[in-house]
This record gives structure tokens, sequence and C-alpha cells, in this order.
């Protein structure tokens, strides 16, 4: 009696392939549904994962110094964005940045929850320092001066001429120029040391080569502040123009 012959049989090449794959995965994922179901949960756990991790909280500081709890970037973006438009609305000039270091750190209190950015300008309005292109006069390659434009500074130039020249009645003056090398370039600078041409020429006429920046404590009065820096009440007055009375 014979034996019946057996042929070996070879399954086409994709079916091979599909039958080793599923050999080698366990048997619960050789199923299409439940493979994509797996891979569905995987999304929704890495999605909670970035939304937690774009939603907490941190501290803002302001030059080394904290300032408040934000839930982000974009907080203070707006934050900033809606201050700079106030401030050149303003004061009528180009907005460059600021001066300050803005950075984030950990939250250190977790009970204290992220303020809203119309809160965040107002805890930032009297913190940064705005800077913009000026125009400087610059005495003996230093700036001394700044002004919104070009134009205001030549104007105070020719006014400390004209408070130099002498009365009527007097030689005639053909020529009046400054001892110093005076020029007027373009700068950068905060916003606060901007001058009008009449500020300015007081503090030439005074001789003073820069601006000083006094901050108001509890206690100070015109006459403490003036003595300290060489002047009297009323040149203090006449180059704080916002000063309308001796008591601050």
């Amino acid at each position: 009696m014979r034996k019946p012959q057996v042929f070996p049989w070879t399954p086409p090449a994709g079916k091979m392939k599909e039958s080793i794959l599923n050999a080698r995965m366990p048997q619960f994922l050789q199923h299409k549904k439940i493979w994509l179901t797996v891979v569905g949960i995987f999304a929704v756990i890495a999605a909670l994962f970035i939304g937690i991790d774009r939603n907490s909280s941190l501290m803002l500081t302001v030059d080394g110094q904290a300032l408040a709890v934000v839930a982000g970037e974009e907080t203070v973006n707006q934050a900033l964005d809606s201050l700079k438009t106030a401030r050149e609305k303003e004061s009528g000039v180009t907005i460059a940045g600021f001066s300050n270091e803005l950075a984030y750190a950990e939250n250190p209190d977790s009970s204290k929850k992220p303020v809203s950015a119309e809160a965040l300008a107002v805890l930032l309005k009297d913190k940064l320092e705005w800077e913009s292109a000026c125009w400087a006069i610059k005495i003996s390659g230093k700036p001394d001066l700044y002004f919104k434009s070009e134009a205001d500074a030549g104007q105070a130039l020719e006014m400390i001429k004209e408070y130099y020249l002498p009365k009527e009645g007097a030689q005639q003056i053909e020529h009046i120029a400054f001892a110093e090398d005076v020029d007027i370039q373009q700068e950068t600078t905060v916003m606060n040391a901007l001058l009008t041409p009449e500020t300015a020429v007081d503090v030439m006429v005074k001789g003073l080569n820069k601006i000083i920046k006094h901050t108001v404590q509890n206690g100070d009065t015109l006459w403490a502040i003036a003595k300290n820096n060489n002047m009297t009440v009323d040149e203090l007055k006449e180059i704080n123009t916002e000063l309308k009375s001796d008591f601050l």
C-alpha cells in the first residue's frame, strides 16, 4: 500500500508576514479594535499630561523679586501688550522694550491662584522701565540728555545758546558755540529719562550732567531732597514740572 505523498504548503508572502507578526504580538492585541482602543487610551493620557503642564501655575519674578502667580507665558504677554499700548498712547513714542528681567520660577505655594492678565498689568505697571528710541545730546562723547525727537534736542541747544547771549545794548555777537564737543545722535533710553527742551535747559544751566532719579520715601520733603542735591526748592520744582506745591 502506497503512502500518501505530503507536499509542503507555503503561504503567500503577505500572509506569512501577517502570521509571523500575529505570533509575536500578545493574543489580545491581535484584534484591530482592541489595538486601536489601546492607542486611543495612550493618546488621551498624553494629552492630559500636556494639559497639566500648560496649565500649571508659575511664579513670575521681576528683577529677581517675586511678583505674582501666573498660569503661563500667555497671561504675561497679554498684560505686557496692554501696558505697552497704553504707554505708547500716553507718551506718543514707540516703545522698544523694557530693561527689566522677567523670569519664571516654581510656585512655592499651591494655594495661591494665578492672577488674570488685567490684574497682572496693574502689578507690572510701576515695575517696568520701558525703553524707547530717542535722540541724545552728547557732550564730549557721552549721552547726557535724551529727547523724544531730534527737533526737541536741537531746540534745547538753541535755547541754551540764547540763555548765554548778552542782553540788549551789548556788543553784537556774530557766532556762539559750545566749548565742549556737542553732538546729537540717536540712542535708546528708559522713557523716564526723556526731557522737554525747557526742562533740558534748566538741567544744563544748573551744570548737571545727568538726571538724578529719587524715589520718594515716607517723611521726604522737597526741602530735604533739594538740599541733598545742592538745589533750591524752586529749582527742584522747575525741573519737575509735575510738582504744583511745596508738599509731596
